[in-house]
């Protein structure tokens, strides 16, 4: 009883809080019903089918080749990238087969994961940008009920995590006008964009406008260029 009062004491003093975690809760269970149900068709299965062994083979109409198949003598570069997409979402899901075996919840859950941590990240950047919770609270919300964005999370494509890198990578630059330290995290998930996908790079712009108008003072910053160097080490894969 003394556990349940203070439960309910807690949620009453931090409105906020349970406001939170009550969206967290509808993404949770949007994006986990039937996850199992729907069958895996078209790009979702070809990843999947890749990440299982990690390997880069494809087999097509068009007799299409991967560096696997180039050599005799295996190359030690070639566990590094895939011929078409970056390695980060095949070793995840690579690693989550191994925890749960070759099965359709091991190769969507990770996308659920990152649809959770993308719904969180939202409600960091609105609050951050902003200077106020409930502008978070309202984007959290938004995107925790958005179809396109509960698809890309029930789903095995590589766009369900350049959507996290986006809004993690928006959030600590914007952090970064007060606290400079945060842009080495900025260049961290900028890697991490662009070893999920290559489209990530159509960021490159938007952060270069910012960096040469309102972010001049970035330059100048050693935490700055220290996450351009953290970009640039991820990127090597």
């Amino acid at each position: 009883m003394n556990f349940k009062n203070n439960v309910v004491r807690w949620l009453h003093n931090n409105k906020k809080q349970s406001i939170l975690i009550g969206i967290l809760a509808v993404a949770a269970v949007l994006r986990l019903w039937n996850l199992t149900g729907p069958d895996m068709l078209g790009d979702d299965t070809h990843y999947a089918m890749r990440a299982v062994g990690y390997y880069d083979y494809i087999g097509s109409t068009n007799t299409q080749t991967t560096p696997v198949l180039w050599f005799d003598e295996p190359q030690w570069w070639q566990g590094f990238s895939f011929h078409d997409a970056p390695p980060l979402v095949f070793a995840v899901q690579w690693f989550f087969f191994q925890l749960f075996g070759d099965t359709i919840f091991a190769a969507r859950i990770p996308f659920v994961l990152a649809g959770l941590f993308a719904v969180w990240g939202m409600f960091l950047l609105g609050r951050a940008a902003t200077g106020k919770a409930w502008v978070g609270l309202v984007g959290a919300g938004v995107l925790a009920v958005m179809n396109y964005h509960v698809w890309l999370s029930r789903i095995g494509l590589l766009d369900g995590f350049v959507a996290l890198w986006v809004i993690y990578a928006l959030y600590f630059f914007v952090r970064a006008k007060e606290s400079p330290k945060h842009y080495a995290l900025w260049g961290m998930m900028c890697g991490l964009g662009m070893l999920t996908k290559y489209t990530f790079l159509f960021m490159g712009p938007l952060f270069l406008l910012l960096l040469l108008t309102v972010r001049r003072s970035a330059w100048r910053q050693k935490w700055f260029w220290a996450g351009l160097l953290i970009f640039l080490i991820l990127l090597s894969p």
